[in-house]
């Protein structure tokens, strides 16, 4: 369970500073590469979850 909530949590981690990097470059490919950091927590929560329902 520790690297599944040490991966969302260094993902978050990597979110903020997409956003930070894309507002300061304005460059758009940097913000998609944030939402694609998005997802993925999305899809690691989901994991999560069914590990936790076993």
């Amino acid at each position: 369970m520790v690297t599944y909530e040490a991966t969302l949590g260094w993902s978050v981690v990597g979110i903020a500073v997409l956003a930070a990097a894309a507002i300061s470059a304005r460059s758009v490919a940097l913000a998609g590469f944030g939402l694609e950091s998005l997802i993925e927590i999305g899809v690691h929560r989901g994991d999560l979850g069914a590990v936790r329902h076993r």
